[in-house]
This record gives structure tokens, sequence and C-alpha cells, in this order.
């Protein structure tokens, strides 16, 4: 019995009670070796098999061919399908096409998986889309129509649904920058009127300028803000808004300059070196001022004591003065006649 390509295989194995389907993707030009994939199974892989294995599976009526395709209903007129859909199906092309010009290398598991690495640098996407891209476009007959979103799919047509407290639609997308800069560390900055404070250093951005932030912290008061920051890289600290899944681009101002192009180490270092020079000026001017102090308190001293014999000297010359005029007194006294 002839295969071809797309032809659907039932099977019914004597020990298993579960009827799967799979459709032929390849056949070599020799019809020794077959390609297939199951049809119900969302991690389905490239089956290979022995063209004589399913020529023996259908003449023994382990297996049988099914006449109608369940996705025959893909192929539609082009004009037909809705602009947006036809733009996710050629998006979804995209990624997969030059893995399908790779013929049978496609179906082994080695080359396989180096042609999804070079599809995983070309695009955004992820290893699990395109595996699924592949799957849907091999499942439903290996035409690009088989990519069409599934939207008829979605929601329950005809009941009733009710409203819960979790949120509904569809997740939210970060791109890999955002992802990034959620991972940065983060701390607190200051708003003032010279700008933007964070670690000795100053930024602006155009959130800060056209809502005038620095105007407002002028005439009102400061008020702190959470930013992120790259550790390697301080001409800009971002502003997470949007609960982080936008940032706004904070850049150095111009009146520190001095620090761009530097990483945080660098400059952590250059405030402490510059902490302990201050710190050893002050302890030099500390020691120098302790030292003309205690040279002013032995001047003061040695003036004190020499004050103290000025004094003492005086009041011996005052003693011997007085002493003197007594001892003339009395002997004026003696030479007077009674």
């Amino acid at each position: 019995m002839k295969l071809w390509i797309n032809q659907l295989l039932q099977w019914l194995p004597k020990e298993e009670t579960i009827v799967h389907t799979e459709r032929v993707l390849w056949i070599d030009s020799s019809s020794i070796h077959v390609v297939t994939i199951e049809l119900n199974n969302p991690n389905a892989l490239p089956i290979w098999h022995e063209y004589l294995e399913l020529e023996t599976a259908l003449t023994t009526g382990e297996a049988h061919i099914l006449q109608i395709d369940p996705f025959t209903s893909l192929q539609t007129k082009e004009d037909t399908i809705p602009t947006s859909h036809r733009k996710r199906r050629d998006e979804a092309w995209k990624v997969i096409a030059p893995m399908i010009a790779a013929g049978e290398n496609l179906y082994i598991p080695r080359e396989r998986g180096k042609l999804i690495q070079a599809a995983l640098h070309s695009s955004q996407y992820t290893k699990r889309t395109i595996y699924k891209y592949l799957r849907r476009y091999w499942q439903g007959g290996q035409t690009p129509n088989t990519l069409l979103p599934l939207f008829d799919r979605c929601g329950g047509r005809g009941k009733e649904r009710s409203c819960h407290n979790s949120k509904r639609g569809r997740p939210r997308v970060s791109t890999p920058d955002i992802v990034r800069l959620n991972l940065l560390p983060t701390g607190t900055a200051t708003v003032t009127e010279r700008g933007i404070r964070f670690e000795k250093l100053f930024y602006s951005c155009e959130l800060a300028a056209r809502e005038q932030w620095f105007v407002k912290a002028r005439v009102g008061k400061t008020w702190k803000i959470t930013v992120a920051y790259d550790p390697r890289n301080l001409d800009k600290i971002y502003l997470p808004l949007d609960g982080g899944f936008h940032v706004e681009v904070c850049q150095l101002l111009d009146t520190c300059q001095t620090f761009k192009g530097k990483d945080w180490y660098e400059a952590i270092d250059y405030w402490t070196i510059q902490k302990l020079a201050r710190t050893e000026a002050l302890s030099s001017a500390q020691q120098a001022q302790a030292s003309v102090h205690a040279q002013i308190n032995q001047i003061i001293d040695q003036a004190t004591e020499l004050l103290m014999l000025v004094a003492i000297a005086v009041r011996s010359i005052r003693h011997k003065k007085v002493n003197r005029l007594r001892l003339a007194t009395s002997l004026n006294r003696k030479k007077q006649p009674s």
C-alpha cells in the first residue's frame, strides 16, 4: 500500500485501548524511511519508521488510513483571513521557515537542535515557542496556515461566565532589557533643587524636567524615590515606573562630570580616601593647635612665675625702706634734747 506526505494513520495496537493518530511528514526517495508525528500529543516530536513496517501495519489492520483530516478547515482563502491573524501567522512562519527549508535534517534530533539554536539567536522567541510553532506546522498539515491563531478555541461560547478577583487578559510581556533592569540593585535617592541626589551625585531625567521636580523641591520640601543602579557604571541610574514595566533613565549632571565613566566602586574608594584625608588634616590641625596651646601655657606659667618673683622682690625692697625709715625716726628722736 502506497504512502504519501500528510497522510493520516490511525493506530489501534492489540495490547492497548488508546487510539492515536500520526501524520506522515516525510518519506525518503528510496522509500526506506518514513517520519511521522502524533496529532493529539502536545509534546510530540518526529518519529522515524521503516516504510515496510508501516505497510505491514496497514496490511494487518494494526493501522488504517483516515480519510478525513481535522485540519482541512485551515485551508481557507487568503482574503478571508483577518489582517491581524495573517500578521501573527507570518511572524511565526518567519521563525520556522529557515528550519523547514533544511529538509530531512529537521527530523534528526541533533541537527534539529542546531537549527533551533540558530533560530533562538536570530529571534526574540523562546525555545518552547519555536517548538510550539513546529508542532502546529507538522500536526496541522505542513502549511503556513497551520500557524494562524486559534482564537475560535478560546473562551466558552454559549457558557455563562463568572467574574472572579483574578486579573483577566494576556499577561504583560517584558523585554529582556526591562527584566535585566529589574534585577539591578536598588537604593533611595532624594529629589532636591539641585537634582536627584543619589550617593553624593546628582542626576536628572526627562520626567523630572517635564514635571518640574526641582522647582517643587526648591519651593517646598525634598522627597525620596526608589532608583535602580548598575554598580559597573554610575553615568546612569534608573527610575522604575508602572510597577517596573517601564523605566526612566536618569543621566549624571554636568556638575558631577568628574565621575563620568567610573563605576560605583571607584566612587566609593574616592570618597573614602577623601574622608581619610580630611580626618588626617583635622588630626594634624588639632595636634598643631594643641602644641600652640602648650607653648602659650608654658609662656603664661613662666610669666606668672616671673611676676611672683618680682612681687617678692618689691615687697622685700618696701620692707627694707620701711625699716630704714623707722630706724631713722628712732635715731632722730634720741638726738633731740629732752
